[in-house]
């Protein structure tokens, strides 16, 4: 079922930002300390994401909140990988985090509607569960991406555009769900 892939981008976020994030940043000629400051400020934009759901959540349909949403978190990953500035860094970089922030609980409040109510605690656990597989699954895979491609001197962007490619993937399978706003759990 598409909807069960929709909630994997989430845990992407962490397991990136303090491992993965500053290898990737170190490799590309960053200190550690410049890598962890800029990992630092950059996740500042998570308390300003946490606030967009409530804004957004009910306003307007979940499937378009989310794949805009995703949409920027894609386009600030492909700045960061692609033109890697300090300034970059740190503005997309805040981008990102807001975004991702802002979209887990649009996502999640998405995924749910999706279930039956006899069946809706299960199959939102099936779907964390295939969440915290997909976040176990995305340090080798973006190592291995900037490791394969580091020989030809685009592993850092590779690696970022592998990220931004979950995205996309995830904003077809959010674009091919249901319509859900202001619909009665029930239905």
């Amino acid at each position: 079922m598409a909807i069960s892939l929709l909630c994997v981008i989430s845990h992407w976020r962490g397991i990136f930002r303090l491992t993965v994030g500053t290898i990737l940043l170190v490799d590309k000629g960053f200190g550690l300390a410049q890598s962890l400051f800029f990992i630092t400020l950059s996740s500042l934009g998570f308390l300003l994401g946490a606030l967009v759901p409530i804004a957004l959540g009910d306003r307007f349909e979940r499937k378009w909140v989310s794949s805009s949403i995703l949409l920027i978190w894609v386009i600030a990953l492909l700045l960061i990988g692609w033109w890697p500035t300090k300034i970059i860094i740190i503005i997309a970089g805040f981008t990102a985090s807001t975004s991702i922030a802002a979209l887990i609980p649009v996502l999640y409040s998405y995924t749910a509607k999706h279930f039956p109510t006899a069946a809706r605690a299960t199959g939102v656990a099936i779907t964390d569960g295939i969440d915290h597989l997909g976040g176990a699954a995305s340090s080798p895979i973006i190592l291995g991406v900037f490791a394969y491609f580091n020989i030809q001197a685009l592993g850092f962007a590779a690696a970022f555009s592998v990220i931004a490619l979950s995205g996309l993937i995830t904003i077809a399978g959010v674009l091919a769900g249901k319509r859900m706003n202001k619909c009665s759990l029930e239905t």
